[in-house]
């Protein structure tokens, strides 16, 4: 069966970042997402809670920001662009998310993440962390997502937030869109501002009141019947991170017939 990408699950990936679908906040380093039946993934709860470890649970750092500071996306068609753009609205609590009128003129759109920042833990401390000990087979969602054949777990090891998306909006010839700043402000409501970042127009700075997380990268946990081993999740439109409300369609869409990460995949 032929899939056609879709950027909304993939606009983060040449960045080195799995996409959140609906960016969230509470979603750090150590989180366990558990994978069943080729659905999207699910977060499940914090790796120290389900791993007996003789060694502290290692703390988040901050990363080097410069890996994505300053850098955007492709540019994204509009019909495509303007989903993106609904959803990061409806993530950052705008009142009336669809914009799609004041992007009339557009025929494509770029992001750039504003003052970006990087929370991770180094995987090499990761596993330092998971050689020091092991999991708690007691608890039955252990067993059922670490231990069986038909399922998946994944855990976190950096995540992407921002308060601020840029964004920028390009006509047929790719020259600057004109765009109706003040129908998208009336729009929005109190939870989100928006401005313009210079005197281009279609360039606009979209700010929140708080950091969502939108990218993440992960390595899966497999156990080779002797012992447990990582393996990084390549970023692509299979390791986007769903919401419960978008779950249904994306297993009757993009996920019919194929696992997390794909036919290529398989367990140790």
């Amino acid at each position: 069966m032929a899939f056609c990408e879709d950027p909304a699950l993939t606009y983060l990936n040449r960045l080195g970042y799995n996409v959140v679908r609906l960016p969230r906040v509470g979603l750090l380093p150590l989180e366990v997402l558990g994978c069943e039946g080729g659905r999207p993934p699910e977060p499940l709860g914090s790796l120290p809670t389900v791993w007996q470890s003789t060694i502290a649970a290692p703390p988040v750092t901050s990363g080097d920001v410069a890996t994505i500071n300053g850098k955007s996306t492709s540019n994204i068609k509009i019909g495509f662009g303007l989903k993106i753009l609904e959803g990061l609205l409806g993530a950052m609590g705008a009142a009336v998310p669809q914009v799609d009128l004041a992007y009339s003129r557009a025929r494509s759109i770029k992001f750039e993440f504003k003052d970006p920042e990087i929370r991770k833990i180094d995987p090499l401390v990761v596993g330092n962390f998971l050689a020091q000990g092991d999991l708690n087979t007691s608890n039955p969602f252990v067993r059922h997502y670490m231990l069986s054949e038909d399922t998946q777990a994944f855990v976190v090891t950096e995540v992407l937030l921002s308060m601020a998306i840029r964004v920028t909006a390009l006509d047929e010839s790719e020259a600057a869109a004109k765009i109706d700043v003040k129908a998208i402000s009336d729009g929005l409501g109190a939870n989100v501002q928006v401005q313009a970042t210079s005197g281009v127009e279609g360039d606009l700075l979209y700010r929140g009141k708080q950091a969502l997380a939108f990218g993440y990268k992960a390595h899966e946990i497999v156990y080779s019947g002797k012992r447990w081993d990582v393996r990084r999740v390549e970023p692509s439109e299979e390791t986007a991170l769903f919401g419960d409300e978008e779950r249904s369609l994306a297993e009757a869409v993009l996920f019919e017939g194929r696992g997390f990460l794909g036919p290529a995949s398989r367990r140790l």
